[in-house]
C-alpha cells in the first residue's frame, strides 16, 4: 500500500513561488476574462509597464512535480 501526503492548493502555490526565479510569480486568476485568456494559474513578472506573461493555463500539481517542488508521494488537496 502506497502511502500518500495531500497538499494544500496553498500550499502548493507557495512552494513554487519560492522556487520561481527573482520577479517571477505563480498568479491566480480573477475573473472571467482572466480566466479565459490565461487559465486558472499562470506566471507572470509585474513591471511598472505591466505583465510579461510567461506561462499560462499551468497545472498546479503536474508543475509542481516538473520544479521538484511536490514529490512522487505527495498529492495536490482536492478544493472540496
Amino acid at each position: 500500500m502506497k502511502t500518500t501526503v495531500q497538499v494544500t492548493k496553498r500550499a502548493l502555490v507557495q512552494r513554487i513561488n519560492r522556487k520561481l526565479p527573482s520577479g517571477r510569480r505563480l498568479v491566480s486568476a480573477r475573473g472571467a476574462k482572466e480566466i479565459e485568456s490565461f487559465g486558472n494559474f499562470y506566471i507572470a513578472t509585474t513591471h511598472s509597464k505591466g505583465i510579461e506573461l510567461h506561462e499560462k493555463n499551468v497545472d498546479l500539481q503536474a508543475y509542481g512535480r516538473k520544479i521538484g517542488v511536490l514529490e512522487d508521494w505527495e498529492v495536490l488537496a482536492n478544493a472540496g
